[in-house]
């Protein structure tokens, strides 16, 4: 009878067999077995996406035993029935200020009774710290600006489903992406000239009623140097596609449109 010692295995089999696993699959089979197979995890940079509505209970019960707060870096989190009870089971355990390498939060909700149990959770954060946030509320919540408004500095990508929230003494003014679910002319023009000038890469909006074109494109004034990404979605009418190119040998900006047959050059944006 022959066997295999894993502590003769070399760390870079490991890394191998890792490769093809998700992080909670690894944690959960390997973590606790010896002192070398933890110091091999310990090692290796796993990092853990947690999406509530994804995760079973049973998962969830076992990650608590297995898993380090440093090696998540990104929370999904809504408030249908099932996701509320395991968000609720997941922050009475972990206090989110030992996540140091979070830095990406997806937050969907309804419900007052959700906001008002993440919210506190998640102010226990260090300030601006995460890098990517994104909003889905359907109502009024003070707290979402606040969150916001805490991590202003670091904010690199922003989804907000009311483009009227960021209109506000603080703004994020480094953002490279952004995405607007319900915006206007008004608040689109004011939220790209409030933000720090060529900083915007990729931009999606959302507009409630059909915008004006050219008060639209001038718009654009301020980021048209590092704007690479467009895409304007229009309530009952049929979404415009933009893709902003530039040339390697003059820079010129061009803007190409199925809706319009002709291409928009940099000059469309002044």
């Amino acid at each position: 009878m022959s066997y295999c010692q894993l502590n003769r295995l070399p760390i870079e089999i490991y890394y191998i067999i890792f490769s093809y696993l998700k992080p909670f699959e690894i944690s959960y089979s390997f973590s606790n077995l010896n002192q070398f197979l933890n110091e091999i995890l310990n090692g290796y940079d796993l990092k853990y996406s947690i999406d509530f509505y994804l995760i079973s209970f049973k998962e969830l019960y076992s990650l608590k035993q297995h898993i380090h707060p440093e090696h998540v870096i990104h929370l999904s989190m809504q408030d249908d029935e099932k996701s509320f009870k395991k968000i609720k089971y997941f922050l009475s355990k972990f206090n989110l200020k030992f996540f140091v390498n979070l830095r990406s939060i997806h937050i969907s909700f309804h419900k007052k009774a959700f906001s008002d149990m993440i919210f506190p959770c998640l102010s226990s954060l260090p300030l601006n710290h995460l890098t990517k946030l994104s909003i889905h509320d359907y109502g009024t919540n003070n707290s979402l600006y606040e969150l916001i408004t805490y991590h202003g500095k670091s904010l690199r990508e922003l989804s907000v489903l009311r483009a009227s929230i960021l209109n506000r003494n603080i703004f994020p003014k480094n953002l490279q992406k952004l995405k607007l679910y319900s915006a206007d002319n008004f608040y689109l023009r004011t939220i790209l000239q409030r933000l720090n000038q060529n900083s915007l890469i990729k931009l999606h909006i959302r507009f409630d009623e059909k915008p004006i074109i050219d008060k639209l494109f001038s718009s654009f004034q301020r980021h048209y140097q590092s704007l690479t990404y467009l895409f304007i979605d229009i309530s009952q009418s049929k979404s415009i596609h933009f893709l902003v190119e530039k040339s390697p040998c003059n820079n010129k900006l061009a803007i190409h449109s199925p809706l319009v047959d002709r291409k928009i050059k940099k000059d469309s944006f002044v």
